[in-house]
């Protein structure tokens, strides 16, 4: 009988044990899986906010070159309409 006992406590723990590693291996695996996607996220919004930023950029420039255009060069609206 306490052989009987003995079997199943060493079978319990060596199936504790490979439980154990397939949860360490599978949340190995997803956070590796979540630092991935999370670091192709920051690429994308860092490439977003870059694009924004240009974009802003540009609209600034062309509404100065826009006014520039409607003075006489001195800084008073152009007299020729």
């Amino acid at each position: 009988m306490k052989e009987s006992v003995n079997e199943q406590t060493a079978e319990v723990k060596r199936s504790m044990s490979e439980q154990t590693s397939e949860v360490k291996e599978t949340v190995s695996k997803q956070t590796a899986d979540v630092k991935e996607s999370v670091k192709k996220q920051t690429s994308e919004v860092k490439e977003t906010v870059s694009k924004q930023t240009e974009s802003s950029e540009e609209q600034n420039s062309t509404s100065g070159d826009a006014r520039s255009e409607t003075t006489d060069g001195d800084g008073t609206p152009d007299q020729s309409d």
